[in-house]
């Protein structure tokens, strides 16, 4: 992919205009996202991150099992 310089005439002006705010747009929705996907985590028992040492970061199944 071929990048051109963006020069300072009144049309690079405004592209590097659009281009930061597509950027920030981009930023704000990826940090949104990670948000959502790291509470949704910490809701359904997982750890945000590594465990401890000594701790397993996968969650414990939830099944019941009879055993007679």
């Amino acid at each position: 992919m071929k990048t051109s310089a963006i020069d300072d005439t009144t049309v690079g002006q405004l592209m590097h205009g659009i281009l930061a705010t597509f950027n920030e747009y981009q930023s704000r929705q990826s940090g949104a996202d990670i948000a959502y996907k790291m509470g949704q985590k910490a809701r359904n028992g997982g750890t945000l991150g590594r465990a401890k040492i000594g701790y397993t970061s996968s969650t414990p199944s939830r099944r019941s099992s009879n055993l007679a």
